[in-house]
């Protein structure tokens, strides 16, 4: 399987999330930014997304932050 020996960032949403603009942003950007400098990747998990109330723009955000490491 593909995915076996890469390494598992897990991130609860607590971690990432702030009530300060653009600082849920910053963090999340941090946790991309270990996950590229890591040899051969590694796989983000999120915890509890699906919970939080402003999940539309948790995984905006979160889709914006992958589609700009795509282009690096």
């Amino acid at each position: 399987m593909p995915w076996q020996g890469v390494p598992l960032l897990y991130v609860p949403l607590e971690v990432v999330m702030s009530k300060y603009y653009g600082e849920s942003e910053r963090l999340l950007g941090k946790v991309f930014t270990l996950a590229n400098e890591i040899p051969n990747g590694a796989i983000i998990f999120l915890d509890e997304v699906t919970c939080a109330s402003d999940m539309h723009l948790i995984l905006y955000t979160v889709l914006y932050f992958f589609l700009i490491m795509l282009h690096f």
